[in-house]
């Protein structure tokens, strides 16, 4: 989400890279809980040449000389390429960062911050976002819009097979470290993250 011009502008699978003056946080969420979200450890043939397309477009824009990697080979070795080289950027962006994973366990806690931090007021309503969806709205990634915030994909991550899990921190393990995840090989934790990172 940002905040352009004195406006919420939401956003909804936009990558924006480049030195445009905006005022927003970085949302990141574990690369192992992605895979599996975006089926890209196993997809299905017709599924694959979706990813690779995306993969091609979203690469344009991240940076062009990775493009012909997204031509080639298993879609997830591109897409943690372009997670990777995304989220690291950000990290160097002084953009505070809000984990999902911290998100879902207290979202008031990170949704207050936010709101501080956009220069907003504070509504209680921002919690009960999902009251104004009609039941069976489905929104990006097959999310509920109508259900309220839950953490039932905390540990999606766990149905990954050992494979691409190797393959997924080989790729992002500087991602892992830089925005405060541990893997213990089975389990993954987080740190404290600098309170300085935090809206």
């Amino acid at each position: 989400m940002l905040l352009l011009s004195g406006k919420i502008c939401q956003t909804d699978d936009v990558i924006l890279m480049g030195p445009d003056p905006r005022n927003g946080f970085v949302l990141i969420r574990n690369p192992f809980s992605i895979v599996a979200s975006a089926f890209r450890d196993t997809p299905a043939k017709d599924q694959a040449e979706r990813q690779r397309n995306q993969q091609v477009r979203w690469s344009r824009t991240i940076d062009p000389l990775m493009t012909p990697s997204m031509l080639k080979g298993p879609t997830i070795f591109g897409f943690l390429s372009l997670y990777a080289r995304k989220m690291m950027h950000d990290k160097k962006s002084n953009f505070p960062v809000v984990r999902y994973e911290d998100f879902i366990l207290a979202p008031e806690t990170s949704l207050r911050r936010i709101v501080g931090h956009l220069g907003l007021a504070w509504h209680d309503g921002v919690l009960r976002s999902h009251e104004m969806y009609k039941v069976g709205k489905i929104g990006h990634g097959g999310i509920k819009l109508w259900q309220p915030i839950h953490t039932k994909s905390e540990t999606k991550y766990k149905k990954l097979s050992d494979g691409a899990k190797s393959i997924t921190y080989s790729l992002t393990h500087e991602v892992l470290e830089a925005y405060g995840y541990c893997r213990d090989g089975k389990n993954l934790m987080l740190k404290d993250i600098d309170e300085g990172d935090r809206p």
